[in-house]
């Protein structure tokens, strides 16, 4: 018997109900597989009252040190009706199974709350064959 490493798509999920605040805002989830990030999305419910950026930063904090996935942050602002603007992911973001991340609230814009995030992924999967 061999292993054929076979890709499977799906997302890891972060959702924070509330208001929002900095650090303190944290989400996580855990890679259920090796793999790899191909995209992402995501909106919040209620964007706040005044101008300015929600902004967050996606860590994996398996990596030693911890492992920030944007380079340049995704953000979110009143003007953008919710969903999610900007961002741009490192060049390698792959991870193993197991790792751990953290949805990271990085600079906020006033009362902004109920976020949704999520990275799209290609999971290795191991089958024999």
């Amino acid at each position: 018997m061999a292993l054929l490493y076979v890709p499977h798509y799906g997302k890891l999920n972060f959702t924070r109900h509330g208001v929002l605040t900095v650090a303190n805002s944290r989400a996580r989830d855990v890679a259920p597989y090796q793999g790899e990030v191909l995209g992402y999305g995501g909106f919040l419910q209620t964007v706040g009252t005044v101008a300015g950026q929600t902004a967050i930063q996606i860590r994996n904090e398996t990596k030693t040190p911890d492992l920030d996935y944007f380079i340049v942050l995704p953000y979110f602002t009143l003007t953008g009706g919710g969903k999610v603007e900007g961002g741009t992911l490192i060049a390698s973001p792959t991870f193993n199974a197991g790792d751990v991340f953290w949805l990271d609230v990085d600079a906020i814009s006033t009362a902004p709350a109920d976020l949704s995030f999520w990275l799209t992924c290609r999971f290795f999967v191991s089958q024999e064959v």
